[in-house]
């Protein structure tokens, strides 16, 4: 399904792959005047940005080849949360929530599908590992209710709320089990706490 979407938006000139990272800073610089083409090749250089969703229409501009692939793939997830990629979690919460949530469940997407490139899982290193980790570290410890919250907050304009509950639950669940552990057992003091 997911592979249908992607072939609709290029069909639909809704996913544009640019030839080269300066075609790529350029549409960046179009659709962004606050920044200069200088600015855009050097931050997509350095940080490896190999894709992006247009701010002012539902319009992804990647990378073309295999290492904008992943890079188009998380923008097209974005398609699918938003207008413009614009959550609850991003306007509620913070970008970095918004960015992990998007990139846990496109990482999610490709490993369901039946081949997945090289280029594909070497991009998952520089396209928010941090966050990515963060959100996967909330799953894994929270599991499914939670992971169910994110899913509605980020395709389903469902409010944070759900989140904070969903984690509630699993707070009341762990600790009426008794599967709560005292991290210290002393609280920290200055030198533990940095």
């Amino acid at each position: 399904l997911f592979c249908q979407f992607e072939n609709f938006c290029k069909k639909n000139n809704v996913l544009i792959f640019c030839h080269s990272e300066e075609e790529l800073a350029q549409c960046f610089a179009n659709e962004n005047p606050q920044y200069t083409f200088s600015e855009s090749l050097d931050y997509i250089s350095r940080t490896h940005s190999y894709g992006f969703t247009a701010s002012t229409e539902n319009r992804i501009y990647s990378i073309s080849g295999a290492q904008g692939k992943h890079g188009a793939n998380h923008e097209l997830m974005h398609l699918l949360s938003a207008p413009g990629g614009k959550t609850k979690m991003l306007l509620q919460i913070s970008v970095n929530m918004m960015e992990g949530t998007n990139e846990y469940f496109t990482r999610e997407v490709e490993q369901s599908m039946p081949v997945i490139e090289p280029e594909i899982t070497a991009a998952y290193s520089f396209t928010y590992p941090k966050q990515y980790e963060f959100i996967k570290t909330i799953i894994d410890v929270c599991g499914e209710t939670v992971k169910n919250a994110l899913y509605q907050i980020h395709f389903c304009d469902e409010d944070t709320a759900c989140l904070i509950d969903a984690m509630l639950l699993q707070w009341k669940q762990k600790s009426a089990m008794g599967n709560m552990k005292p991290v210290y057992k002393t609280p920290p003091n200055e030198v533990q706490a940095r």
